[in-house]
């Protein structure tokens, strides 16, 4: 027979350490848990509506995980976690990478968009702040032109990216000499028209060109996680909370057989 022997005020007090002591894992993993799933479901819901997705890889580049660390969240007397542009740097209280122990029994394939040991370059995501405030996007120094691609040219894209192809990249179309630039006489300056050959006698003009446009603020992606983490946070610590108590460690009982 089995016998289980402690005190009960003891054992009390023990459970109640107990308990506290685990709030802080539980709280940084149900956080993890609850942006990964608000990004994935309402924000991406709210992404695609307002823009045609072609490359999945770019939405989580703008909307990276920068997971709550439950070390540095008790050493600053709070819990963070953050859905933020892959190029910036992680807040106070968040880490880099999120992996299965930050959230336990979710998929974090997407967590970290730029996987380790692989060399990838960032996409410039800066523009994607004035379609949620609105402005004037320039053109770099380097272009010096905004090529603007026109949809109903169904001009050709990348089946898994959704990059347009190199051939069909304006520095292309220009460097083969396939392609030629049409200025804007009233307008001036480097805009105009982007054009092919498409027949004998005619022409398609694939690209727009600006040195400036002007973004309309349109995208809510703060509303829309609002939503999705008000609709998972409760079940998500209960869970996380479950999952603690579980997995921790259980000191001050003393275990006997009686034969």
């Amino acid at each position: 027979m089995l016998t289980i022997k402690s005190n009960a005020k003891e054992f009390t007090n023990f459970v109640k350490q107990l308990a506290e002591s685990q709030v802080p894992f539980a709280l940084s993993k149900a956080l993890n848990v609850t942006a990964v799933e608000a990004r994935d479901g309402d924000l991406h819901q709210e992404y695609k509506s307002t823009f045609e997705e072609r490359n999945k890889a770019f939405f989580r580049q703008v909307h990276s995980i920068r997971p709550s660390s439950a070390r540095d969240g008790k050493r600053l007397g709070r819990m963070v976690v953050a859905v933020q542009q892959s190029s910036e740097k992680p807040p106070p209280g968040t880490v880099r990478r999120l992996t299965a122990r930050q959230a336990p029994g979710l998929n974090v394939k997407y967590g970290n968009p730029n996987q380790p040991g692989k060399k990838r370059s960032v996409a410039d995501t800066d523009f994607m702040r004035k379609h949620v405030s609105g402005g004037n996007k320039k053109a770099g120094p380097e272009n010096k032109v905004i090529a603007v691609p026109r949809s109903k040219e169904n001009i050709p894209r990348n089946k898994n990216t959704g990059a347009i192809v190199k051939g069909f990249k304006p520095q292309t179309l220009i460097g083969s000499r396939r392609g030629w630039f049409s200025p804007n006489k009233k307008q001036g300056g480097v805009t105009g028209k982007l054009q092919v050959k498409k027949g004998k006698n005619d022409y398609r003009t694939l690209y727009m060109l600006h040195d400036s446009v002007r973004i309309k603020p349109q995208y809510k992606p703060i509303y829309a996680l609002e939503i999705g983490v008000r609709k998972r946070i409760q079940k998500n610590f209960r869970d996380a909370m479950m999952y603690s108590l579980k997995t921790a460690r259980f000191r001050g009982l003393r275990f006997t057989d009686d034969g």
